[in-house]
């Protein structure tokens, strides 16, 4: 549908706006005409964001949403007891949590970013996971959902550079007059992009404590 693609654009317009105000004028010539295919681009995705939510099946996606809250799908016997609701969503993220500690099994620095990348898809789902049994299952849930939250916050802001120095890439390759400022824009990225790396080893150890699962068992 497109629906990914424009805020990615936007963040990165705001990004990229942060880094030039450091290294260089961000009214200089070089630094408006980078901002302005990015602009571009970012104007053409929100266009494309605009025309998928007024479509038919993001329509339909949205009516079906709204049916499922309504009526949500229960085991044949129900949940007759908080106590029966909170062994059932427990279940539901333990899957979840088992699928997040197999991508990250031997966590290192030798992971690609695209390695990276799926790992922070897998926490993202296992996090949300975890926020909606908070509703039943209460502060155990919440706490292991926030330790979750800040790993895949961390790799959430290593793709951010990824992304970013991907476009930077592409643009001085497109316009070989931005070249020398994307140059120094590229090399702040890997440089963050070398601190969060380091960074997630950390974060996950905090993660896979045994005393933040326990509601899991």
């Amino acid at each position: 549908m497109g629906s990914k693609r424009e805020p990615k654009k936007v963040v990165l317009e705001q990004r990229l706006r942060l880094r030039i105000s450091d290294v260089a004028d961000p009214q200089g010539a070089n630094a408006m005409e980078l901002l302005s295919m990015l602009h571009s681009q970012s104007e053409a995705a929100r266009l494309g964001l605009l025309s998928a939510i007024r479509s038919d099946r993001y329509l339909e996606l949205i009516d079906r949403l709204i049916a499922a809250a309504g009526a949500p799908k229960l085991p044949d016997d129900g949940l007759s007891t908080r106590k029966d609701a909170a062994r059932t969503f427990s279940g539901l993220v333990r899957r979840s949590w088992v699928r997040l500690r197999s991508a990250a099994n031997g966590v290192s620095s030798d992971l690609t970013d695209d390695d990276l990348h799926q790992l922070r898809i897998v926490a993202k789902r296992c996090r949300y996971g975890a926020q909606a049994a908070s509703l039943v299952c209460g502060r155990d849930a919440r706490r292991f959902a926030g330790a979750v939250k800040e790993l895949q916050t961390v790799l959430g802001d290593h793709q951010d550079t990824v992304v970013a120095e991907t476009w930077l890439r592409s643009a001085s390759a497109t316009q070989e007059s931005v070249g020398f400022l994307a140059g120094l824009l590229i090399g702040i990225e890997i440089v963050e992009r070398s601190r969060l790396r380091s960074a997630v080893e950390d974060v996950w150890a905090r993660v896979d404590q045994p005393a933040l699962r326990g509601w899991l068992d």
